[in-house]
């Protein structure tokens, strides 16, 4: 049986050489020094420029016996890339610099988002009142029929309403148990 050769287009080398230089990206050579895998990154960065270079004067396929040999074995390359995670999750929690929001802002929305429920609520309430009153003060047929239809309006949106807050309840709950206040 003959042996299965195996083609590799610029493209696919560009794109293994672009993934392998985005992960030694997370962490730049300069904070590596002292490090056990300072050899191993500059040895993957220098296979990577190698492949990069190789793939953009290619214009047809490359064979597999023209890439060099990638210089680190599975285990290293298992290794470097805990390494790599592991210091980059220290960089970024040791990081001063918090983007998104914070618990104690989101909290402070959320408040703010309470509040201006509730005066929802009250205006709600006071245009109902107000329906109430209106039934109750027009005692002729045409009249009656017109302020119980106002009556329907402000009634339904008091409901729905009641049914949002309860969801709001629900929603703040869960950011308290997600995002506590230290």
């Amino acid at each position: 049986m003959a042996a299965t050769e195996l083609v590799w287009t610029p493209t696919m080398l560009q794109n293994v050489s672009m993934a392998l230089d985005v992960s030694l990206s997370r962490i730049p050579e300069e904070s590596l020094h002292d490090t056990a895998i300072l050899e191993n990154w500059r040895k993957a960065r220098e296979w990577s420029r190698a492949v990069q270079r190789m793939a953009e004067r290619l214009d047809d396929a490359v064979r597999l016996n023209q890439i060099p040999p990638f210089p680190l074995s599975r285990q290293e390359l298992k290794a470097l890339e805990a390494s790599i995670d592991r210091i980059a999750h220290a960089r970024s929690a040791a990081s001063p610099t918090h983007e998104g929001a914070t618990a104690n802002h989101v909290h402070r929305s959320a408040r703010r988002l309470s509040w201006s429920s509730y005066a929802l609520g009250v205006l709600l309430s006071a245009a109902a009142l107000a329906g109430i009153v209106g039934v109750i003060v027009f005692h002729d047929e045409q009249s009656f029929w017109y302020a119980s239809l106002t009556l329907i309006g402000p009634c339904l949106a008091l409901l729905v309403w009641l049914f949002q807050l309860y969801h709001l309840r629900l929603h703040m709950d869960l950011l308290r148990q997600t995002h506590p206040l230290t």
